[in-house]
């Protein structure tokens, strides 16, 4: 089965890291470090819906600051749920226990730029830890 998976990392910076799972397979389709208005472009250029899963990462400290993460976090849902997108939310705190710098390599998604990295890391951790899907780019002890 084919999973089209659109992965964000929000702030200042905002890391976009698009891929697909196909037969427990990964393959990197885009990544990218993007301000808020490039964020914008990205969702409405390509028309987010059906059959894609938009995962992002929250953090409670940044809902209550009114940080910039909020804003961002508000037009990626606007534009996944305009367009019938799936809607995921992935703590901070849990994506980065599972997914290091290693299994992102492994997974072939060491993409360029740091924050690009970071939401890599959101969308796999969606797919290994909800889906259970790609559980070959752990380790034993990394597995859930």
């Amino acid at each position: 089965m084919l999973y089209r998976i659109v992965a964000v990392d929000p702030g200042q910076t905002t890391g976009l890291t698009a891929f697909t799972v196909n037969d427990n397979e990964i393959s990197c389709v885009d990544s990218y470090e993007l301000d808020l208005v490039g964020i914008g472009d990205y969702f409405e250029t390509m028309k987010i819906g059906p059959g894609v899963t938009v995962c992002y990462e929250v953090a409670n400290k940044f809902h209550a600051s009114g940080h910039m993460s909020s804003e961002v976090i508000g037009i990626v849902k606007y534009f996944a749920l305009k367009g019938g997108a799936d809607l995921v939310s992935v703590t901070q705190s849990a994506h980065k226990r599972l997914i290091s710098r290693d299994v992102l390599k492994r997974a072939g998604l060491y993409v360029p730029g740091g924050h690009a990295k970071d939401a890599a890391s959101v969308g796999l951790f969606h797919v290994v830890g909800n889906w259970k899907q790609c559980q070959h780019v752990l380790r034993p002890e990394e597995a859930t």
